[in-house]
């Protein structure tokens, strides 16, 4: 491969989630209640969501901290949201192509990068306004680093990980215990990066907030235990695709390849099993996957896909054409035409979530700009969005930030929550089975008032009420 092929495959990763975004201007809900933090550290309030109120309510404080320093310089979060994921996502695309020539892969070395880049999952969890593009970044260089033996730097990425997401402390303990067992020379000086980073991060969260444990990580368990909003099937058919059928191609082959992976290189059949751990962790577990929850190893996953891949092409008896010359660019074309087929037909469904957002909680932030009072507060249900376009108190129904509601929703005692917060504004999905019982109660419609959203008609979903009766 020339020596340029890192630097165009690093463009083309950018290049392609670019086309996505401008075509969607996609970004999920929970990006904006980090973006809300953020702003309130610019704005010299703290790490905060409503003001004076210490609770922990994103699961990402580095990718917290980044947003505000750009805020700072008077950059919006969308923009520094979408310049990091961007960035990290053309890092990342490197490191897999880096990764795949140590492992002498030959032609096949483009393959995982290759993939990566057009995956439409990875696609759209790096424009989403997330930190998932980041966690992916920090976990394929802890685990490439690792597997290289840059043992320090591989800590390094590793500490920073556990400040990206509450997985990090996975890919440290992993990182961890296999430089413990393989060399265990200048232990104390490999401690440094978990102590000036974890450490201090700990420290930090337990004197502000409390507590090390993410408030959302307490109450997304709290809330999901209640009630069930996906099917048993759902968990696995999520993390692992199986909705497309890249999922149905990629995931067996990956079985393939950490059997293949373990035969060449025990440290890398390790790596690979604790991407599949990470994976069946998030099929198992008691709260429900979102798409981008498996993403983070999605790249390490690839390389081991393509050990697959290479492995079995040697069993086929033009294997010596077949690994040096046409097939792996017939591999990456067909790949990246599928995907692209695929990616373009998810375009119609992102923006008319988009449209939502826009529609109904924007237009009912911008309602209450205009017309709440200081002191008024709003019980609501989806924060992030709204959150960041209407600044007043919010009381979250799902406990993110409001530890008080995890009683409540583990019970399934919605309506009582309600009650209990008085608050004067309601803006709530009336179909949800958590706001069902607050708005079919006998007293309802005494108590509140719809307001009419004069954007929502045509999209109806989340509601905005006000509270009548004192």
């Amino acid at each position: 491969m020339k020596k340029s092929t890192p630097i165009i495959l690093f463009f083309a990763a950018i290049a392609v989630r670019l086309v996505v975004y401008f075509a969607t201007h996609y970004a999920v809900d929970d990006a904006f209640i980090t973006f809300r933090y953020a702003a309130n550290i610019a704005h010299g309030n703290g790490l905060v969501y409503n003001l004076g109120e210490r609770v922990l309510g994103t699961s990402t404080p580095l990718f917290t901290l980044l947003i505000a320093l750009f805020n700072l310089i008077g950059i919006d979060s969308i923009t520094a949201a979408l310049f990091f994921n961007l960035t990290a996502a053309g890092l990342t695309t490197v490191i897999l192509y880096r990764w795949s020539q140590h492992l002498d892969l030959g032609r096949f070395a483009i393959l995982p990068a290759v993939i990566y880049i057009v995956f439409p999952r990875s696609v759209i969890c790096d424009i989403a306004g997330m930190e998932t593009a980041l966690f992916a970044l920090l976990v394929t260089s802890g685990m490439y680093l690792l597997f290289r033996g840059e043992h320090f730097a591989a800590i390094t990425v590793a500490s920073l990980a556990t400040v990206a997401r509450p997985e990090g402390w996975a890919l440290l303990a992993l990182i961890l215990a296999a430089i413990v067992f393989r060399d265990r020379r200048q232990l104390v000086l490999k401690a440094v990066p978990v102590l000036l980073i974890a450490g201090n991060w700990l420290l930090f969260a337990q004197a502000y907030f409390g507590s090390v444990v993410p408030n959302s990580l307490t109450a997304k368990m709290a809330l999901y235990s209640g009630y069930e909003r996906f099917s048993s099937w759902q968990n696995p058919a999520i993390t692992l695709g199986l909705n497309s059928p890249f999922g149905w191609i990629i995931w067996p082959l990956f079985l393939l390849g950490l059997i293949f992976a373990f035969r060449r290189d025990r440290l890398l059949g390790i790596i690979a099993v604790w991407c599949g751990a990470y994976l069946g962790a998030l099929i198992v577990s008691g709260t429900h996957v979102f798409f981008w929850y498996p993403a983070p190893v999605y790249p390490t996953s690839f390389v081991i896909v393509t050990i697959a891949v290479v492995r079995l092409l040697l069993w086929l008896p033009f294997r010596r054409a077949a690994t040096t010359t046409w097939v792996p660019a017939v591999v990456s074309i067909l790949v990246v035409v599928a995907s692209l087929i695929h990616l373009t037909g998810r375009f119609d469904n992102l923006r008319l979530e988009m449209a939502s957002y826009h529609d109904i909680h924007i237009a009912a932030a911008d309602y209450l700009t205009q017309h709440a009072r200081p002191n008024d507060r709003v019980l609501a249900e989806d924060i992030g969005y709204f959150g960041y376009y209407f600044r007043g108190r919010i009381i979250d129904r799902d406990g993110l930030v409001t530890p008080q509601a995890a009683s409540y929703n583990r019970a399934g005692e919605y309506r009582r929550f309600a009650d209990s917060t008085n608050t004067e504004w309601l803006f709530i999905d009336p179909d949800y089975p958590t706001s069902l019982p607050i708005v079919t109660a006998s007293d309802f419609a005494e108590r509140y008032e719809m307001i009419p959203l004069p954007r929502a008609g045509d999209n109806p979903c989340h509601q905005l009420y006000r509270r009548t009766q004192r």
